[in-house]
Order: C-alpha cells, then sequence, then structure tokens
C-alpha cells in the first residue's frame, strides 16, 4: 500500500486560542466567546513522572503521573486594549479570590481550545486545556521609536492537563 503524503501542508499562522467562558465577563457580552489573537505559542510539552521504589537491595521504575509544562502565549494588543484588560481582570479576579480559590479551582479555570487549522482553514488539530487560568502577563510596551506598528503582550497560563479533542 503506497504511503499518502498530504501537500495541503500546516502554516505556522494557523492558530487560535478560544476561551469559551471566563470568570470576569466585564468586556464580553454573556453569549461571547473569548478569541486570544494570538501570533507566537507553543503546544506544551508534557512528560511521565518516574518513581524510584526501593525493596531490600534493589532497585525498581514505577511510573507516575503525567506531567504538563505552562503554556506560554504571545498575543496581539487589540486597539481598545480589550484582551488584555480582560486578562488583567481575570488576574485580579483570582488574587482578589485566592481563599476562595484553595477549596475549587472550579471558581477561576476555565477550559479553554487551541485550535490549529490548515491553510483551507479546515481544522487538523484541537487542544482541549483543562481548568487553564492566566499566572504571568507580561508588560505592553509603548513606544513609537521602536517603529512597531502592533503592540504585543505575552501570557503564562497553568492549566491542569490538555487532551486531544476530535476535530
Amino acid at each position: 500500500m503506497p504511503l499518502s503524503v498530504e501537500m495541503n501542508k500546516s502554516s505556522p499562522t494557523n492558530f487560535s486560542m478560544v476561551f469559551p467562558i471566563l470568570p470576569v465577563r466585564t468586556a464580553l457580552s454573556a453569549n461571547q466567546e473569548f478569541t486570544l489573537n494570538i501570533h507566537t505559542t507553543v503546544i506544551p510539552g508534557v512528560s511521565i513522572e518516574m518513581l524510584e521504589r526501593r525493596w531490600q537491595s534493589t532497585k525498581a521504575q514505577d511510573v507516575g503521573n503525567m506531567e504538563f509544562q505552562q503554556m506560554n502565549t504571545g498575543f496581539i494588543v487589540d486597539a481598545q486594549f480589550k484582551n488584555w484588560q480582560l486578562l488583567f481582570e481575570w488576574m485580579t479576579y483570582i488574587n482578589n479570590n485566592k481563599d476562595k480559590m484553595v477549596e475549587s479551582k472550579q471558581n477561576f479555570g476555565v477550559d479553554a481550545n487551541l485550535l490549529i487549522t490548515d491553510n483551507f482553514q479546515n481544522r487538523i488539530l484541537a487542544l482541549n486545556f483543562v481548568d487553564i487560568w492566566p499566572m504571568d502577563l507580561s508588560e505592553v510596551s509603548l513606544s513609537y521609536r521602536e517603529g512597531e506598528i502592533v503592540l504585543e503582550s505575552n501570557i503564562t497560563f497553568a492549566y491542569d492537563y490538555y487532551e486531544i479533542a476530535s476535530v
């Protein structure tokens, strides 16, 4: 059987991050999802924890839990700063309610999707991030001397795990 080669290659610009709901809704209407206009992101690495078990004079390796790396994402700040402001308000909400959140991350973590499409905008991969929340929002450099016409920022997300969703 011949090997089929797909000529429709994925481009590094064919991705988006979609948050169906956020704990903070000041900048969105109740039924509007939040799509972050990302320019740089990674599919975070994943590893399996190795546990060492000792018994008498021998050592054995056991498999532990899967560990997921943080997700670092660069995004374009929109003209009204709404996306940056919404992320800032989400982080402020987390900080102001941290005593309640020790009990459950359900109060501040949401599920979100990283959607990857081909050059014809057909979805080829969807990653569902479970209980994702922002933990670090970088500065936005305001300068006309740099010659840049777009304002950018970076966000680091923590989450429980991700899974490959059906496309």
